[in-house]
């Protein structure tokens, strides 16, 4: 590149002057920064990327405005809460078998364990056909046999306490499976009488021992308990399924969107007490086995 000498103006390449010998060592300087001011600027100007690779990268990526909109769509979706089922906030349970089937099942209601009580009585109603043949021919035996106006009166009792017991096995079967009154009510009244009925039938068996039927029926109460308790409180909070009567328990939904049951007060009075008349029934039972012993021996 030519640089002009500043003493005689002359134009050379060489960086001292032919003519008057004046170095020329600012001018060349200058002119390297020129050189790479304009380098930069081109440096600064061309892409970073080829176009063949721009053009590959837009053809990868789906536009902008669609990765926004799916986005946003799923910001709708995540803040989206569950709603409670409408008969729980009007009030109002559907009345007929298939409203009510249908609505708990929209409503994801927690009724897994009835479906296993209705199963679980399901056989037990099988197991009862059988027998109420073979304790009837029994008790009709017994009647026969009897030697005395006590023990006909008991053996008569012990066959209507008996068939009563099974028929409830068959109205709590019929109640659990088309969601009737006849399911709650049934399993309350068979819970209740159990301890009663069973004095009332196996006093004669075990030789009229008063004791040993005490034993007896202690330790059936010991075992069942638990499980009679622990079905009745899930029953009770869900009676309004079986009956227009029942009260709505208190409902939350959980963060999963499943539905949390809660006993009311009323729940929890009337649990404490048919858990005092099941307590009762089973003194009932001891007072009525010893005094059964006690007449049938004299």
């Amino acid at each position: 590149m030519e640089n002009s000498c500043p003493k005689c103006g002359r134009k050379t390449s060489l960086s001292v002057c032919p003519e008057c010998g004046a170095r020329l060592t600012g001018q060349e300087t200058k002119g390297k920064f020129a050189i790479a001011e304009e380098t930069l600027e081109q440096f600064l100007n061309e892409p970073a990327f080829p176009q063949a690779e721009i053009e590959y990268y837009q053809e990868e990526l789906p536009p902008q405005s669609t990765l926004y909109e799916e986005d946003e769509e799923d910001s709708i979706l995540s803040e989206e809460k569950p709603e409670l089922p409408e008969w729980l906030i009007t009030r109002r349970f559907p009345k007929q078998y298939v409203q009510k089937r249908d609505s708990l099942k929209k409503s994801g209601f927690p009724v897994g364990f009835l479906s296993v009580l209705k199963w679980a009585f399901l056989l037990l109603s099988v197991a009862a056909l059988y027998y109420i043949f073979a304790d009837g021919r029994m008790y009709y035996q017994k009647i026969l046999e009897a030697e005395s106006t006590a023990m006909l009166v008991y053996c008569v009792a012990g066959a209507v306490g008996t068939m009563f017991s099974y028929l409830l096995v068959f109205f709590v079967t019929y109640g659990f499976w088309r969601l009737k009154e006849a399911g709650y009510y049934g399993w309350l009244v068979r819970i209740l009488a159990r301890s009663i009925l069973l004095s009332l039938t196996l006093n004669w068996a075990s030789g009229n021992d008063a004791n040993h039927m005490a034993f007896l029926i202690s330790l059936l109460f010991v075992v069942q308990a638990p499980f009679d308790l622990l079905v009745l409180w899930y029953l009770e909070k869900r009676r309004f399924i079986f009956s227009q009567k029942g009260e709505l328990p208190e409902v939350t939904i959980l963060s999963g969107g499943s539905l949390r049951v809660k006993a009311t007060q009323g729940m929890r009075k009337r649990f404490c007490l048919y858990s005092l008349a099941y307590l009762a029934s089973f003194i009932i039972s001891l007072v009525i086995v010893y005094a059964a012993g006690a007449v049938i021996k004299a």
